[in-house]
């Protein structure tokens, strides 16, 4: 009878464990976005779990940054809406979890246009970001409090990131 009540014990363990770990992936929305992007300066890194190179980028630049951002936010948001694929790839990373509002689950076509429209009707100042034909993903972006894009052009290294970052300080 112990061992029933232990095993049950630790299944409810288990699955209480479970639940915060899938409700830990918050979704931008207007109701929120003012208090994630609340420092003069937000690095805005937009991937998607299907793209590889998107990965390869946040494992290799941007945990490094996030060692040195004290004066800057990080904001690490997933196109499409693969939770099992954030949760995988963040978890390791130590990041915040956010996904658009509007992310569908793993279709490169639409995630793009999902990107595209959330990128134009969240953020300000948007005209020099190339978006159509061929858009690329990942997209990084230095954006303000009030959600203008300081710079649409960003680099995918560290070093050009901090140079960067630290001009618009002066």
């Amino acid at each position: 009878m112990k061992q029933i009540i232990k095993i049950g014990f630790c299944l409810l363990l288990i699955s209480c464990k479970q639940d915060t770990n899938s409700n830990s992936i918050t979704r931008i929305q207007e109701s929120n976005i003012k208090t994630i992007f609340n420092k003069p300066i937000n690095l805005v890194y937009i991937w998607t779990t299907w793209c590889g190179v998107s990965k390869s980028i946040l494992s290799d630049t941007y945990t490094q940054l996030q060692k040195d951002s004290n004066q800057y936010n990080i904001i690490i948001i997933c196109g499409n809406d693969d939770e099992i694929g954030i949760e995988n790839k963040l978890n390791d990373l130590q990041f915040k979890k956010y996904v658009i509002s509007n992310a569908t689950d793993y279709f490169p076509f639409i995630d793009r246009l999902n990107i595209k429209d959330f990128i134009t009707t969240k953020f300000k100042n948007t005209n020099d970001i190339k978006l159509e034909g061929n858009f690329g993903i990942p997209i990084s972006l230095l954006v303000d409090s009030s959600l203008n894009v300081l710079n649409s052009n960003m680099p995918q290294d560290t070093l050009n990131i901090h140079r960067i970052i630290n001009d618009l300080k002066k």
